[in-house]
């Protein structure tokens, strides 16, 4: 790919004429506002605001009003969590790399330990 000559360039400083819209969009936009108007949609007024804002001036002590309230929890306390003995954890394993495991039986030992080996 070669570079293009200068008078390629952008940046171009001409004011152009602008162009007026053509024949078949006027006719588009005649039949669009037709279209509106059947349906009674052509001159709407836009609606007011329904929302109102709150007031945040400022107070003559300078502070900005605040909501003082502080809401109640609203999920109760989870249990806490004891160990009941199901299992024993009888050691550490590494799988690949530094990936730690727990091994809780001697069949998951014997199982890591075929897998690292293939």
């Amino acid at each position: 790919m070669s570079l293009m000559p200068a008078y390629f360039s952008t940046t171009s400083t001409k004011k152009r004429k602008p162009k007026g819209k053509t024949q078949r969009q006027r006719e588009a936009d005649a039949e669009h506002n037709r279209w509106l108007a059947k349906r009674g949609l052509l001159n709407l007024q836009p609606t007011k605001l329904h929302n109102k804002l709150p007031n945040y001036k400022i107070d003559s002590k300078g502070v900005a009003p605040t909501s003082d309230v502080i809401p109640a929890g609203v999920a109760p306390k989870a249990e806490a969590k004891m160990y009941d003995g199901e299992q024993t954890l009888l050691g550490i394993a590494t799988m690949h790399k530094s990936n730690m495991v727990p091994v809780f039986s001697k069949k998951d030992a014997e199982d890591i330990s075929k897998m690292r080996r293939g």
